[in-house]
């Protein structure tokens, strides 16, 4: 009797496992890296609910997990499924490539799909009145609420925005030219001082007609540089266009991004969006991609939104340390140096990188001393390929 109703039991547990095995189709990167529908099996703790231990999926200010058998508009079925895929995508790549004893005792996260809230770090949500928020993602950090506002604590969570198409011009935004364009700025610079340089050198070295043919070659290239400079910047508003939006949920790379950031926030908060917090997040989800590029042909789902690339011929800038160009890809770029000495041992070098570094890291000093201090530790040939690392960073101007 007891073994018959053991049996009865196993089977009942196998039936349970089943049905908590949900088909449904989200939007991932086939071999050629384009976008493309798919079909997948969902590991859900209950049938159809967007739930397990490690995520539930949830609209706006909810706390009920979306139901895909239930939800009729089949955009936001492929988007609440894209989004638990690539989230366990994210998860299981941390625990078996990185092996990250933290995001193995991560709590359960909460997912929250087209929220416009504000986030606020005492009450959880900003009040609705407030202006709300479009076309982004962000990771939150644990909040302890307020019990006697009915404010109850909440875990790690992460926020994805809807999209809405934004007029720039109308709302009174600027071109970010001047981000986008940072080399050829930094090469303006450059030149300007050379031809200062060069002027005061001829004031003493040339007289008469010389001095005179020496000035005008000097003014006739520095107005050329000029003129290319604004030239560039009136073609770049032009082919970017003035309307811009991006639909987060959709991109494999931000889901892996966003949970990158939840993954290295024992050491980097989440509150913080400097340049080396925004790179080491960058690393990891080209890395669970196995691209070096992300956001790369998004176009369904972003407008004028340029892609990241480690392999982008950047030169250091000082201003790259500044919190104006946290989103640009130099960050990506040093730790992919990494990757390219070792694939495989890079996953675990870089993740060891952030106990040596804040938020507020710089990358010339802080990053560059930590990533040569875990290959000292971890490489397989820790003297030359910190030396190939060296050279690499020198031709990054670091």
């Amino acid at each position: 009797m007891i073994i018959q109703f053991s049996k009865l039991l196993l089977l009942s547990l196998l039936a349970s496992s089943i049905m908590a095995s949900f088909k449904a189709q989200v939007i991932t990167r086939d071999g050629d890296m384009d976008l493309v529908k798919k079909e997948v099996v969902l590991d859900l703790t209950k049938a159809s609910l967007l739930e397990n231990q490690s995520f539930k999926i949830v609209y706006g200010k909810s706390n009920e997990a979306i139901n895909l058998e239930t939800l009729k508009d089949e955009v936001e079925k492929l988007r609440a499924a894209s989004v638990f895929y690539h989230l366990t995508k994210a998860k299981n790549y941390f625990l078996n490539v990185v092996k990250s004893s933290y995001v193995k005792e991560l709590p359960q996260l909460v997912v929250r799909l087209n929220i416009t809230n504000q986030f606020n770090s005492i009450g959880h949500f900003a009040h609705d009145n407030l202006s709300p928020e479009y076309n982004n993602a962000l990771s939150i950090p644990p909040g302890e609420g307020r019990e006697k506002f009915g404010i109850k604590p909440w875990n790690y969570e992460i926020w994805f925005r809807p999209a809405k198409e934004i007029n720039l011009p109308k709302e009174g935004l600027k071109n970010d030219f001047e981000q986008t364009a940072a080399i050829f700025s930094e090469f303006r610079n450059q030149s300007r001082l050379a031809s200062f340089q060069k002027f005061v050198s001829d004031l003493f070295l040339l007289t008469g007609d010389a001095l005179k043919d020496s000035g005008l070659n000097i003014l006739g290239s520095t107005a050329i540089i000029e003129a290319s400079f604004f030239a560039m910047k009136k073609l770049y508003g032009l082919l970017q266009g003035k309307k811009f939006f991006l639909d987060t949920s959709f991109i494999p790379e931000v889901v892996y991004h966003e949970f990158a950031h939840v993954a290295l926030s024992d050491h980097l908060g989440l509150s913080h969006s400097s340049p080396v917090n925004e790179g080491m997040a960058d690393f990891f989800a080209a890395s669970i991609a196995d691209s070096a590029t992300i956001a790369d042909n998004v176009k369904d789902y972003a407008k004028r939104v340029r892609e990241k690339d480690a392999f982008r011929d950047e030169v250091y800038n000082a201003g790259f340390e500044t919190n104006a160009y946290a989103n640009i890809d130099f960050v990506l770029g040093v730790l992919w140096q990494v990757r390219e000495l070792d694939k495989d041992s890079s996953h675990g070098l870089i993740y060891d990188v952030r106990k040596n570094i804040t938020s507020s890291s710089n990358i010339r000093g802080d990053l560059l001393k930590s990533i040569l201090k875990e290959c000292r530790r971890s490489c397989k040939s820790p003297l030359r390929d910190r030396i190939n690392l060296q050279n690499a960073y020198h031709e990054m101007g670091l």
